[in-house]
């Protein structure tokens, strides 16, 4: 049973919502029950990895320390005015999740953020100056890097954020009490994209989040006998909620890992399911394309799924083919198509808005093509390219209404009919921190008839038998690996790539593929081009948008002067160019593509080539190349040991997978740090580093030392996030 109908101590709405009572409560009735596990990515087999463990107790006494630090240096405030807000910056391991209970027995409102690195610095920047944080509270190793960032922001903005060291020596001082509840607090702000791009906080109260982990727990079937294994960020919905406070919520243990280790290994991610016999796990749609990827038939055979009963998909488009490929290969592992799970949701909804219930499996639909695009659901009997592939994201969870409405005329859409995917109920957030504007305009739509104020979501869906399927996007977002990412910010690093800077014509968008979305960036020449030169302005291509955001485009189309399709006013119309690539009817110079998922080498093939621990500069330049020629599908003309790896396409995701490749060919899985092709962006600097006197020392990566936690953190990030990690964004479903 969920706990609301279980536990005394939560009987009522408001009780249902106070997680600091819930801790209390289990610390006192369950004290040395098991609450979270991590598990090291120590480079030892799961069953034998470090493990870092809290019970109930432990908890409650690390969170009242965490407090004691922190409650010091806030300042009084009165009864009007917000709660403060305290940032939360935390490489992947269990203080964070004390310093979150923290900031709730206190009574202030949780900010939580990556650990910076050098790509995030911006974000850092913003978030601190919109939230108005009085306080950014961090391990040593975290704050240590961040005093330059924090004194540019006093010089420059007058104040900046308290640091306060979690872990810094407690120098007495009684533990201050819980600050009294009130369910309509903001409990923390989730900062998320929107439609410019620049990041927003959702308000998410006590009570849409105690109501968002009742409707978890119901949906998936969750009691005290339940266990969890999670690799998500917890600075994302997803890995916060549904990862960290829904076992918490309803008192089972959870095993959390670092992103990091499952971009590296995601066999990793399944042998903690069998070891510790987990019932519920999840991610985005490609972690489990990851899996299909990156594990062999042979780490297969090692594999017992058969205590996985919710197996969850969200935070991106859910592949009708992903599930029924990673049944199918999985099924002798025990895993059970009934596991399925798909589920809807965003941020400005707290978590989940639609999902099945577990046992039930995945509900799919083949609809016409044609027809879908006419706004209109029919259902098809062909396979062929006529039809498309849906999969149900369930029913909305009760007390909410789920409505896909005319964005323009705001009629609510009928059985079958395709519109904007519009919320309403209790779960629905507060609207966005400090930014009256967009609240209203996202929060505050009303439909034709009257009804609302609902939320918009930007995706378009129609209702089938009270089912939700999402068929698309309002806007021009796209999502990939769970993040979003925003056309007008590819094409405008693009267009400012110094040989890419003879037009500014420049289109990005996404196209479904059977194996997820991929990102397609279409590109006008001038009439000057030179033939000669297009495998520079591919490469100019690739590494502007690799290096800006992450991710490698999957196709890149070179298309003669004047034929990209404008509007009078001369805007791109992405639509319209999307149309015309699917059709095959652009007018192209050029085109590049990389390999599909399935054509890309698995790690398997890595594995079976002998290792050459002392390999000289010459060989570890050849290995790399070869490695990332092979992954990207390039020509060996293309494979420069001194060209930039971002300028051939190779993203974080792919950094992370050729460093555990060099590691294990040299035999240094221990030593070779996961962010090499980061800090060293060619193939020849990597090898000079790894061979120069005292180079590997430098190289190593204790997980004690903050370089591994950041690096943790920016592989979670691309994937939820994961990577679908970078997770910075909303994981909102699309498709």
């Amino acid at each position: 049973m969920c706990p609301s109908e279980a536990e005394p101590v939560r009987s009522g709405p408001s009780l249902s919502s106070n997680l600091v009572d819930v801790l209390s409560h289990r610390a006192t009735h369950q004290q040395n029950q098991l609450a979270y596990r991590f598990l090291a990515d120590d480079g030892e087999p799961v069953e034998s990895a470090r493990q870092d463990t809290l019970t109930y107790a432990e908890l409650e006494r690390w969170v009242s320390e965490i407090a004691t630090r922190l409650a010091p240096i806030l300042p009084e405030r009165t009864d009007r005015q917000a709660p403060h807000r305290v940032i939360l910056v935390f490489p992947p391991g269990l203080e964070f999740v004390a310093a979150f209970f923290a900031c709730l027995h206190l009574g202030v409102t949780a900010v939580p953020l990556p650990p910076p690195g050098r790509r995030r610095q911006e974000r850092l920047r913003w978030v601190i100056r919109d939230s108005d944080a009085v306080a950014l509270l961090a391990p040593e190793s975290v704050t240590r890097h961040l005093g330059d960032l924090l004194e540019d922001e006093r010089a420059s903005n007058g104040k900046a954020p308290a640091t306060v060291v979690s872990d810094a020596p407690l120098e007495g001082g009684a533990p201050p009490p819980a600050s009294p509840f009130d369910p309509d607090r903001l409990a923390f702000l989730q900062y998320t994209s929107g439609s410019t791009g620049i990041p927003r906080g959702v308000q998410v109260s006590c009570a849409n989040l105690g109501d968002n982990l009742a409707h978890i727990c119901e949906r998936f079937g969750h009691d005290e006998d339940s266990r969890g294994v999670i690799w998500l960020p917890p600075y994302h919905d997803m890995g916060l909620i549904g990862g960290l406070l829904q076992p918490l919520y309803v008192g089972f243990p959870v095993t959390l890992m670092a992103p990091g280790a499952f971009i590296r290994s995601p066999v990793r991610w399944l042998k903690a399911i069998s070891a510790f016999r987990a019932t519920t796990s999840g991610g985005p749609n490609f972690a489990y394309e990851h899996c299909l990827m990156r594990i062999s038939e042979e780490e297969r055979a090692q594999l017992d799924l058969s205590s996985w009963k919710v197996a969850f998909n969200g935070a991106e488009a859910v592949s009708s083919l992903t599930l029924e490929r990673f049944a199918e290969t999985f099924a002798p592992a025990g895993f059970r198509r009934e596991a399925w799970l798909p589920c809807y949701g965003l941020a400005e909804a707290t978590l989940m808005a639609t999902g099945g219930f577990a046992g039930d499996g995945a509900t799919h639909l083949r609809v016409d093509r044609e027809a879908l695009e006419a706004g209109r659901a029919e259902a098809s009997e062909t396979n062929g390219s006529g039809s498309l592939a849906r999969v149900s994201s369930g029913s909305a969870v009760a007390g909410h209404d789920v409505r896909c409405v005319d964005p323009e005329t705001k009629q609510t859409q009928g059985e079958g009919q395709t519109g904007e995917i519009w919320i309403q109920g209790p779960s629905v957030a507060r609207g966005y921190w400090q930014n009256e504007k967009a609240t209203e305009e996202t929060f505050g739509a009303r439909t034709a008839e009257g009804d609302g104020p609902f939320v918009r979501t930007g995706d378009l869906g129609f209702l089938r038998e009270g089912r939700l399927y999402v068929s698309g996007r309002l806007k021009d977002l796209i999502v990939l690996r769970g993040r979003n990412l925003f056309p007008s910010d590819l094409e405008r690093a693009i267009e400012e790539a110094s040989e890419v800077a003879a037009t500014n014509v420049t289109a990005a968008f996404a196209v479904e593929s059977e194996f997820g979305d991929m990102l397609v960036i279409v590109h006008e020449v001038s009439r000057r081009f030179d033939l000669d030169s297009t495998d520079s302005v591919f490469g100019s291509i690739r590494r502007a948008v690799v290096e800006a955001f992450e991710v490698s485009p999957h196709t890149i189309v070179l298309l003669e002067p004047g034929s990209l399709p404008m509007t009078p006013s001369g805007k791109v119309q992405r639509v319209a160019c999307r149309d015309l690539f699917q059709a095959g009817a652009l007018s192209e110079v050029a085109r590049w593509s990389r390999p599909t998922e399935a054509e890309t080498p698995s790690s398997a093939e890595d594995r079976g080539l002998d290792s050459r621990p002392d390999a000289n500069v010459q060989e570890i330049e050849r290995f790399m190349l070869d490695w990332v020629g092979r992954r990207l599908g390039l020509a060996p003309s293309e494979l420069d040991p001194d060209r930039p790896m971002s300028e051939l396409g190779l993203d974080s995701v792919g950094a992370i997978e050729l460093a555990t490749a060099l590691g294990s060919w040299l035999e240094r899985e221990d030593e070779v740090s996961e962010t090499l092709a980061w800090e060293h962006p060619t193939a020849a600097d990597v090898a000079r580093f790894l061979t120069g006197e005292g180079a590997i020392e430098e190289a190593m990566v204790s997980s004690e030392e903050p370089g591994g936690a950041n690096a943790d953190a920016d592989a979670g990030g691309d994937a939820a996030d994961l990577l679908a990690a970078e997770l910075d964004r909303a994981r909102r479903r699309r498709s």
